[in-house]
């Protein structure tokens, strides 16, 4: 092992972080497993300060971790499940507002009988960060376990107090302005896309564009992380030239305000108190390490706040940081050695490549687990994509602090540049590799560990470590190929207003829809491309309203489709548009897969009977029904059958059987 590296290791951030995040992970269930393992690390803790002290740290953050999140679940989760539905008087400060079309998402913090909770909720009302509110409020979701924030309703708003100034509403007003701008002078989905790279916005992404950004990997240029933090500092840094400490203090001033700015998400604090640290050395005489910035930034962040490492995007963000700063820089030097002849441009080309890949790795478990597969091109779209992001987001800095007009051009020209790299690298849904499989997350997982091996042992390890991670990697695509051959299944999805039914044999798929099928669009793409559908045979939607339609005609411009049977006006619409497809209106709004029946109806109709019915609409009370297994689709439909499910709240699938031909 490289003796620096050595060093480093020894660092007790990076000695203690990994297993305070571990115990966290471990024990955020509850119930007897935690307890087991609670014991177990205290255990161990007692053995290693009898046994190995240089062990003792790792041990004891091990043990903090678990005793820190199981703390939390009794001390403020729990307590707080008392207070579901339950009108109460609360004093909400609002720190982030995101709009949306009629109304708005309302970040707000609060006390709950003396327990600090994050609220949000749902607002056609027009407030601002920094207002106070003094309302009624009803807990709709105490699920806090693994939410960084608990839904909630306002019945009824006492006082609403704007502060005559307010930092935070400030910062949010200066952010609203610049995106108005932008998005005035860059129009269609390329300025959507400037509000996701710039802004970390996606709410003005187009289902096309949403799904063009997963196939070719770059979701993650949509999240705020250390590249924006860092174009950022590196505009704002040039003031201070190369005085070292007067950029230092920059950077303390700076950065709290790019966390307003971008909003206080887990993976912007992360990027902040990283790009913080590495800036804020010179203070301290220090010079910063990456690993130990980002095992610093950590602890800082679950410390008090031990959820937050549940939090899906902070995951990913640490695992991408950790594999393009500290994998990836030691993967190039091993490069190094076999390309030190090549031009210097092809040889940057190579370690831009192979970084880039070193984050895909790393992030593949995740990825796996969570989306049901990884791009097969993110690697290269990521190495074409970050020159124009950067250029682009320098320009947008400067044009913040200017004002200067002109700008906006080749800012506009850098995003239609971005956003047709990003659909020709994701004009296709076969270049997503589906890896759907239970083993295909464990594969995912040695890939990414044996590639962490491979960069920090001897050379003789290595060879190990790259030969395991071949074979996973190699796996892991047999895996794909064989779950797509044989997979047979039915996944019912809800938007909470409308649902399907869609049936994947191999990489065909027929789908039923259930309701007006309005705003069903972004979900019904998700779930084909999680399944490796290449085609859609058959699209039945009886109840397809005009908007509806708009929805399905975006999805039959994604996947190659046959037929869709819909009604005479939806029908004759979409013939218009769709003439390569065989277009009906036959009246038919249930089919049968497998001696399975399944059927559409509205919430409380006992005329329609089939094995699965799916009930859009709500009921107050508990709706009748005339199905072997009655599914909801409406998010507002909270009392339920004995036997029934609302799949707005809870997916489920059903896998049919085999059959050989």
């Amino acid at each position: 092992m490289i003796n620096k590296l050595k060093q480093i290791l020894k660092l007790l951030p990076v000695r203690t972080a990994p297993f305070f995040a571990a115990g966290i992970l471990l024990c955020a269930g509850g119930g007897i497993f935690s307890v087991i393992s609670v014991m177990s690390a205290a255990v161990l803790s007692v053995l290693a300060y009898r046994f190995r002290r240089e062990m003792l740290a790792s041990a004891l953050a091990l043990l903090l971790g678990m005793l820190s999140i199981s703390a939390y679940i009794l001390l403020i989760c729990k307590p707080l499940e008392a207070y579901a539905d339950i009108s109460q008087r609360l004093t909400l400060h609002i720190t982030q507002e995101y709009n949306a079309t009629g109304y708005s998402r309302y970040e707000c913090r609060t006390l709950i009988d003396g327990r600090p909770a994050t609220l949000f909720f749902y607002s056609a009302e027009d407030y601002s960060a920094g207002d106070i509110l003094r309302a009624d409020v009803r807990l709709t979701d105490t699920a806090y376990e693994i939410n960084t924030a608990i839904k909630a309703a306002i019945d009824e708003v006492h006082e609403h107090i704007s502060p005559t100034f307010s930092l935070r509403r400030s910062v949010a007003e200066f952010r609203s302005e610049l995106q108005r701008k932008i998005s005035g002078y860059i129009e269609g989905d390329a300025g959507a896309l400037a509000q996701g790279l710039l802004f970390g916005d996606t709410s003005g992404f187009s289902t096309e564009l949403y799904h063009a950004a997963k196939i070719s990997g770059v979701v993650h240029f949509t999240a705020v992380s250390g590249s924006h933090f860092v174009i950022i500092m590196a505009v704002l840094l040039e003031l201070a030239g190369n005085r070292k400490r007067l950029r230092a203090v920059l950077s303390l001033i700076c950065v709290p305000l790019a966390v307003m700015f971008f909003g206080a998400e887990p993976s912007v604090v992360r990027a902040g108190i990283m790009v913080f640290l590495c800036n804020c050395g010179p203070l301290f005489s220090r010079r910063a390490e990456s690993i130990n910035s980002l095992c610093v930034a950590i602890l800082v962040m679950t410390a008090f706040t031990p959820y937050v490492m549940l939090d899906i995007g902070f995951q990913m963000s640490v695992l991408g940081v950790f594999g393009v700063s500290v994998v990836g820089p030691r993967i190039t030097l091993i490069l190094r050695r076999y390309t030190r002849r090549f031009p210097e441009f092809l040889r940057g080309t190579v370690d831009t490549i192979a970084i880039s890949a070193c984050a895909v790795i790393c992030i593949a478990p995740i990825s796996a687990a969570i989306f049901g597969g990884v791009s097969l091109t993110g690697v290269f779209t990521t190495v074409v994509l970050t020159p124009v992001f950067s250029a682009a987001l320098a320009l947008a800095v400067i044009f913040a602090f200017t004002g200067l007009t002109p700008l906006l051009l080749p800012i506009g020209l850098l995003m239609k540049a971005a956003y047709h790299i990003i659909m020709l690298f994701g004009c296709d849904s076969r270049l997503w590799l589906v890896l759907d499989l239970k083993a295909a997350g464990f594969l995912a997982l040695v890939a990414a560990v044996s590639l962490t091996i491979a960069a920090v042992f001897y050379d003789e390890k290595r060879g190990y470590a790259f030969t395991v991670l071949a074979l996973s990697v190699a796996a892991s695509i047999g895996l794909s190929m064989i779950s797509s051959s044989s997979r047979r299944k039915i996944e019912f999805i809800s938007d909470g207003t409308s649902g399907a039914a869609v049936v994947c044999i191999k990489d065909e798929a027929a789908v039923l829809i259930c309701g007006s099928g309005n705003g069903l669009d972004i979900r019904l793409a998700d779930c084909l491309l999680r399944n490796g559908t290449h085609t859609i045979r058959y699209i039945s939607a009886e109840d397809l309203t005009i908007s509806g339609a708009d929805a399905l005609l975006t999805i039959a411009e994604l996947y190659p489709t046959e037929h869709i049977n819909t009604n005479a006006l939806t029908s004759s619409m979409l013939t218009e548009q769709l003439r390569d497809i065989r277009m009906t209106s036959d009246n038919i709004d249930s089919f049968t897969v497998d001696g399975i029946s399944i059927a559409c109806a509205k919430a409380g109709d006992t005329d329609v009977a089939a094995d699965i019915v799916m009930y859009y609409g709500y009921k107050k009370s508990e709706p009748a029904h005339n199905a072997r297994l009655p599914l909801y689709i409406s998010s507002r439909q909270e009392i339920l059958p004995e036997n029934g499910i609302n799949i707005y709240d809870t997916p489920y699938e059903i896998r049919l059987e085999r059959t050989e031909k």
